[in-house]
């Protein structure tokens, strides 16, 4: 349970980190290990299906994402005396996929949720504060654009959130272990159906389309 534990939250991190295949791989030996041991139901695996909502999400995969998220949140109902930060996790995910989804409505009302469970946590809580004035933001901002006319595929996707951060292309390549004039073939791609130049724009361009 501890090995699962470990594995969900490095996996989180590296989500964070923009580094997913590496979360990815966290991420699954934390579901495997839950499902070897026959926690896949219990209140124990929340995390392990949380950090697999979360690679999903990043990685564009919306409904496999939302339905990890539904069932982390599922397992800790109705449980007392626990950790908030175990609910406040998926819920904060899963309104960052409803959103990306169109569905500002419902990711308002999870980002509400989220600040309840906060409530429980007078101190120590700045860091999910933070990212949860963030996603506020996001949800009071403008309406997302039209889907696009060509959709990115999901390895564009990945590169898309990896251009976030401060990665070279040949960086980017080594994370995704792939040459660094696939990911040159992959941004030109992005920028093409993005309509865009630049990286900077091409990010800001990918959450006002709900990708990032």
């Amino acid at each position: 349970m501890t090995r699962m534990f470990s594995l969900s939250v490095l996996s989180l991190v590296e989500v964070e980190l923009g580094r997913l295949p590496k979360a990815q791989e966290a991420a699954d030996a934390a579901r495997l290990l839950a499902a070897r041991d026959g926690l896949d139901e219990a209140p124990q695996s929340s995390i392990a299906y949380t950090a697999a909502g979360a690679v999903h999400a990043a990685y564009g995969q919306l409904e496999v994402a939302r339905s990890d998220l539904e069932h982390a949140l599922r397992t800790r109902q109705n449980l007392s005396g626990i950790s908030p930060w175990h609910t406040f996790e998926p819920t904060l995910w899963l309104a960052r996929v409803l959103l990306a989804a169109g569905d500002r409505a419902g990711a308002a009302g999870l980002a509400d949720q989220a600040r309840k469970v906060l409530t429980d946590l007078p101190d120590g809580a700045g860091a999910q504060r933070a990212r949860l004035a963030e996603l506020d933001l996001r949800i009071a901002g403008p309406m997302r654009v039209l889907p696009l006319a060509v959709p990115l595929s999901e390895r564009e996707v990945a590169v898309l959130r990896l251009l976030r951060g401060s990665l070279s292309l040949r960086e980017i390549g080594l994370e995704l272990y792939v040459s660094p004039n696939t990911i040159k073939t992959h941004t030109q791609a992005i920028y093409r159906k993005l309509g865009v130049s630049t990286r900077h724009d091409a990010v800001a361009q990918g959450r006002q389309a709900g990708i990032l």
